[in-house]
């Protein structure tokens, strides 16, 4: 107890000096993370058992690889003897924006956010979570791998709901167009095969506004022999050049700067569409590549998210598997995700949940979803033992001083079982090998 003594004095020293801003200006350059991995440094507390374990919760947390998708909400809970760290990895193809919004009872500065870009296996800092930068968003013109890094201070309890959305890069181009009236997409055949479809084509009523999805410089208006009357519009911070076709009308000249939501022109079927129903062909075009697929930029599915329940009273507790046999997974998900398979009554660490899914850890610190109807609390006994018969358990010291003349054991793995006494609480204890 005296070992862990001092550096708990020296953690809780480090926070309230990072609370009063003593230290802060020394490490202004470096990300919140940075800055409190030096004062852990300069207190000698990263050699400490607790630093060691919470620095290694990070490199944990990213070899766990979990991925997601948005739109997703999930709640963690954090508390002071344990030294978790969570990963979120996300594939994003071009022509989305990420958004991810936090809510936590944790002061800003005692939570380490990070969102960092991959690539070929090098992270490259995008943006970290603070109290001026609450709010964190992504987009890149490629599609892209990203991870978001979240692991609160040492000694620190409380929650975090994470929420994460994404959202078009570009506004729709069809003034109360919506993605139902998206009815001909990219790559389809044309003329026979001859050809490919180089845009989407999105229906509407004729004379109805094509609107810019982003503000640009109208580069060409004009008229050829597939489109008919045409707009050229170039996003210039994407180095993107969009393509408005078969306009019934243009509303724009050559040269001219626009606005996200200014007319360019009318819904029509002029060109090589006067013998369809009245369309916009949008179109995108990437410098040295071509067409590229417009779908990801403009469709805007309902971001529907429930947000996972603030009640906490199962988090953090130890749980066991109710299941004959339960699959552990690296996403909340039905899907070909499944990690690990494990037997009954394996002990799991609830730390957090989403929808209808719990995020745990097993005791080595591997983190994924399990579903919430196929584990219970760990508290009701599996197996009852005298601790004053010859057992496998009798080696141990903790059984000597066991309050009770029986001892619960209450979840198990092949070579550990897992004890709990309303008064102690839980304690684990590795089995004689002749057991």
């Amino acid at each position: 107890m005296k070992k862990l003594l001092l550096p708990i004095l020296l953690i809780s020293l480090l926070l309230s000096c990072r609370q009063q801003g003593g230290v802060r200006s020394a490490f202004s350059e470096k990300t919140p993370f940075e800055s409190y991995k030096a004062k852990l440094e300069k207190a000698a507390l990263d050699s400490s058992a607790m630093g060691m374990r919470w620095l290694n919760a990070r490199e944990q947390a990213l070899a766990d690889s979990l991925t997601f998708e948005p739109p997703f909400s999930e709640t963690v809970f954090f508390k002071p003897e344990n030294t978790d760290a969570f990963a979120y990895y996300l594939s994003i193809p071009a022509g989305r924006k990420v958004h991810f919004s936090f809510t936590s009872d944790l002061d800003p500065e005692e939570l380490f956010i990070e969102l960092f870009a991959i690539d070929n296996n090098d992270f490259k800092l995008h943006s970290s979570y603070s109290k001026e930068d609450s709010l964190l968003s992504y987009e890149e013109n490629e599609s892209s791998t990203i991870v978001l890094i979240v692991q609160p201070a040492l000694l620190a309890q409380g929650y975090l709901q994470l929420t994460v959305s994404d959202s078009p890069a570009y506004g729709f181009p069809v003034l109360e167009g919506t993605d139902a009236s998206i009815r001909s997409f990219f790559g389809m055949d044309r003329d026979g095969g001859s050809r490919r479809h180089e845009g989407v084509d999105i229906f509407a009523a004729r004379g109805t506004p094509v609107i810019a999805p982003v503000s640009g410089l109208v580069s060409r208006v004009g008229e050829n022999r597939l489109g008919g009357n045409v707009v050229w519009l170039a996003d210039s911070d994407r180095k993107l050049s969009l393509y408005f076709a078969h306009l019934d009308e243009q509303l724009v000249r050559s040269g001219q700067r626009v606005r996200a939501g200014d007319t360019l022109g009318l819904v029509g079927n002029t060109g090589n569409a006067r013998t369809t129903p009245t369309h916009l062909h949008f179109g995108i075009y990437k410098r040295g590549y071509g067409a590229i697929d417009p779908l990801t930029y403009i469709n805007n599915p309902e971001n529907l998210v429930s947000n996972a329940s603030l009640d906490t009273a199962n988090f953090d507790t130890w749980h066991r598997v109710n299941a004959t046999r339960l699959n552990f997974r690296s996403a909340p998900e039905i899907a070909d995700n499944v990690t690990n398979q494990l037997l009954l009554h394996h002990p799991l660490r609830v730390v957090g949940k989403q929808g209808e899914w719990l995020k745990v850890k097993t005791k080595n610190d591997a983190t994924g979803y399990v579903s919430e109807n196929l584990v219970a609390p760990a508290v009701a006994a599996i197996e009852v033992i005298d601790k004053e018969n010859n057992s496998p358990l009798n080696n141990s010291a903790i059984i000597k001083i066991w309050p009770s003349a029986t001892i619960d054991v209450v979840a198990a793995t092949e070579n550990e079982r897992l004890l709990f006494h309303e008064t102690t609480g839980y304690y684990w204890i590795e089995m004689d090998d002749e057991s």
